[in-house]
Parts: C-alpha cells; structure tokens; sequence
C-alpha cells in the first residue's frame, strides 16, 4: 500500500511536536489558520513564510509569496521613471554656448589726449568726470625745448600723413576693384539664373501631362535645372550681401587710423612755432577723464593727459570669443550680456543682437586697447561686435551704463539633443 502523502514525515512530527511543547504556543483547537513558526535548531536559516508553509503541509510546487506587494508598484515606478528620461534624452534640446570677455562702448570711441612736447604744466583746466566742448582749453603748458619739440611734432604728424595716404590708397585701389567684381558676379549670376529658368519653362512644355507620365530622364533634367537655379539663387543674395557690407567693412577698417590722424593735427595745431606757451584743446565734446596733474609737473612728448569719452548712452559691446566657436556665429543672432558691475541675480541680464563679426584673428594690440593691459585672455580669439536691444529693461537700466565697463557676452551657439551629451563620451571612447 502506498503511504499517504499528507501524512507527517518524522521531521514534520517532531516539528509539530516541538511546536506544541513551546512555551505559548497554541493549541491546535484555537481555530487559528497560521501556525506559528517553531523554535527549533536551524529554524533561522528559512524565512518565515516558508516555516509557515512548510507547518501548513502546502504542496513544495505551490508558488510561496514571499516578497511584500508594495515591492511591484516599486518595480513599475522605476520603469516608468526610466522610460520618462529616456524619452526626456531623445526629444530634449540643450543649447550650446559660447562665452566672451568684452568692453561696453558709445558709439564713437574714446580718444586719448596726450603732450605734444616735453614740457612743464602751467595750468589744468579740466579735471575727471568734467564734460568739455569741442575747442575748450583741457590744460596749458610751457615747453622746455621749442624747437625740438617743434621738430617732433612736425616728424610725427608727417609719418601719420603718410600712413594715411597708404591708407587712401588702399582706398582708391583694391576696393573699387572688388565692387566691381562684385557687381560683374552679380549680372553674371542674374543671367544664369534667367537661363535656368528658361530652360526649366522649355522642359516643362515638353513634358506630357501630368508630369508624372513624363520618362524618367526627362524628370530628373528637370529636376537637376530646378535645383542649380535655387543654388544660384542663394549664391546671387550672398554676393549682393557682400556688396552691401563692403562700405561697412572700409569704414571700420580706416576708423583708427583717421582717429589717429585727428590727433596728431590737434597736436600740430597745438604746437605754434614762435610760442613758449602751448593749449592742449579737446577736439570734440565728452566726458574727461584726465590723469592727476599739478602745477609744475613735467610731461614727456606723447604724455598721456587724459581720454575724452563720448556723451552718448554706451550701447555697442566689444568682445572677443575663442575662435573655434567662430563657425557658429550668425550677424543678428542673439546675445546675452552680463555686466560686472551689475549682477545678473539682482539687476538682470541685457540682450544684444551681433552686428560684426571679425574676418581675421584678434592680435593683442587691439585686445589690450578694448579691455586693458590686465586683460588674461589666451588662445586665438576673434572679435565680435554686438548692439544692445533697446527695450524696457536697457532704457531702465540706462542709468547705470557706462563707457569702458567690462562684461561677459553668452552666444548660443547651436542646440543638440540631450542623449548626445552622453553618447559622445561613449564614442570617443570607441573611437
């Protein structure tokens, strides 16, 4: 006869046995279900669960629950955060920026007044923050060697001439030459254009309709005729861009050395030949900000007494970003500027539009004139020229603007998607 399979082994009997002789334990009549796990040696190394099973007699095929139900939502919920960022990585953009140090500047520049001769200070007219006419007498002086200083003067506003006649030259030279190629590209691309289009008119009558009917070398002429006319539509507009910012780039290319010119015939005028007495004079309204000078100082020629700052509210930015980043600059792009003296967590960031951007390396002349000599930039560096917006937040803010501050200037550069940024990693690694 086969025994019964219900029927307690001897380790089940002695389980149960030392189960009813526990001190507590209940007694099979209390009509409780869920026996109580015995204390019996080795008893500690099952879970609970299983001990109860086991005292219950439950079939070892039978499925055992023994991990709680609040362990399932757990495992749903880090799934669905899983698959939030996943989609959150391949639908999300993050912008990629650039950042440069820069000067905030009025329209016109700052021009430097300086000693046309050695000499000794008689008289300071004008001191800092002092806003002086066009004409107005900034300082007095009494030369020490008149006819050196004559000699120097004359020497100097010569050499500057005659850079400024190289420059006029350069004028008169290649730029007419460029406008007219220029000009001569633009005809020639207008006739290309008006040649594709009329062979696209002659393929188009002679196609069946619908066009679709057409034989396939015939579409794809067609087609190829089509797209060489956009390609020379774009190509004419960037040339007549070209033409239209060559004016620009010829004024900002003279604009130093006609400010240089200026100086030095201010200077020469200062300098009368049977005079002891030399005037420097401001050649043009602004704000002074002039060097500490007293009676009796003794000034070298080329001296620096002062800049005179223009008047007008400082609303072009001078700046220079790391030339790598240059590829991805666009005149009229956005910019976001943040100056030093006003932080951005309490008076807020300006917005600017990028109105030049530099076709050559910056060199470290025109680095230090823009920021100073303390300026610690490193690397090439190009330079770009933004406008601030006039909006409600610069007329507010007006007020607190100032030649000559230095800033920071932010330019988006371009936007990728989030699940690159760690993929690339991952590339380099391969690679």
């Amino acid at each position: 006869m086969t025994p019964d399979q219900n029927a307690p082994t001897g380790e089940e009997a002695r389980v149960d046995e030392t189960a009813a002789a526990a001190p507590g334990a209940p007694s099979s009549s209390s009509g409780s279900d869920e026996p109580k796990v015995a204390s019996f040696p080795g008893s500690a190394l099952f879970r609970e669960e299983a001990v109860n099973a086991y005292l219950r007699g439950d079939r070892e095929s039978n499925v055992l629950r023994a991990a709680p139900p609040w362990t399932s939502t757990i495992l749903v919920v880090a799934a669905s955060l899983v698959t939030t960022a996943l989609v959150i990585a391949v639908v999300g953009r993050v912008e990629i920026t650039s950042r440069g140090r820069g000067v905030l500047r009025a329209r016109g520049n700052a021009l430097t007044l300086a000693a046309p001769s050695a000499g000794l200070v008689d008289d300071v007219r004008a001191s800092s923050d002092d806003v002086v006419n066009a004409g107005d007498v900034v300082l007095t002086m009494h030369r020490i060697d008149r006819k050196a200083s004559g000699l120097d003067a004359v020497r100097r506003v010569a050499a500057i001439e005659a850079s400024m006649e190289a420059v006029e030259r350069r004028r008169s030279e290649p730029h007419p030459t460029r406008r007219a190629l220029l000009t001569k590209r633009v005809a020639l691309l207008e006739l290309r254009i008006d040649s594709e289009k009329k062979s696209a008119v002659r393929l188009e009558g002679k196609a069946p309709r619908p066009a679709a009917s057409a034989p396939a070398d015939q579409r794809v002429e067609l087609e190829t005729v089509k797209n060489q006319e956009l390609l020379l539509e774009d190509e004419l507009l960037t040339t007549k861009n070209q033409l239209a910012n060559l004016d620009s780039e010829i004024d900002a290319e003279l604009r130093d050395p006609a400010n240089e010119a200026l100086e030095a015939r201010v200077k020469h005028a200062a300098i009368p030949g049977a005079q002891e007495r030399i005037e420097v004079i401001a050649p043009r309204a602004g704000r002074l900000e002039a060097t500490p000078l007293r009676v009796g100082d003794s000034l070298t020629a080329g001296a620096t007494i002062g800049k005179l700052i223009p008047l007008d509210l400082p609303t072009r930015v001078v700046s220079f970003i790391p030339e790598r980043d240059r590829a991805f600059l666009a005149e009229g792009a956005a910019a976001r500027i943040e100056i030093d003296q006003l932080p951005v967590s309490e008076f807020g960031a300006f917005q600017g539009r990028i109105t030049r951007i530099g076709s050559d390396l910056a060199s470290a002349e025109e680095i230090r004139e823009a920021l100073g000599d303390q300026a610690q930039l490193t690397g090439p560096l190009v330079r770009v020229e933004v406008a601030l917006d006039d909006d409600a937040h610069s007329r507010r803010m007006a007020h607190h603007l100032h030649s000559n501050s230095l800033l920071s200037v932010r330019y988006t550069l371009r936007q990728r998607r989030l699940i690159t940024l760690f993929v690339e990693p991952l590339r380099r690694w391969l690679n």
